[in-house]
């Protein structure tokens, strides 16, 4: 890792068939974006090789909220951008919200495992 924050993906604990991504401090997702999400739309990360190219996953989570003075739930949605660059290097980019064909930009960071 360069400097950054954590980031995960890995197999659910209760259900090993579904994939969560999680983020800590110094990934660049503001607090309140910051889960670990479990309803994960995507390949599985297994599948991923230097020759996928890039790929899109779609996060969402429910959170209570205040809005407008009354706590609710809302759906917090995320995109990730990710591209395995070599066999120990990813190349990773989030956006709020479902982004159509989303691409990287100058704000995406590499991470070495």
């Amino acid at each position: 890792m360069r400097g950054y924050g954590m980031l995960s993906f890995a197999p659910s604990v209760y259900d090993s068939s579904k994939i969560r991504i999680g983020f800590g401090r110094g990934f660049g997702v503001p607090d309140n974006l910051m889960f670990t999400y479990e309803n994960v739309e995507g390949p599985d990360p297994a599948t991923v090789t230097v020759q996928s190219g890039p790929v899109v996953y779609y996060l969402s989570n429910p959170v209570w909220r205040e809005v407008s003075g009354k706590w609710t739930w809302v759906t917090v949605k995320l995109t990730i951008l990710v591209q395995m660059v070599s066999d120990e290097e990813i190349k990773v980019e989030w956006f709020e919200g479902h982004v159509e064909n989303p691409s990287f930009t100058s704000k995406a960071k590499h991470y070495t495992r």
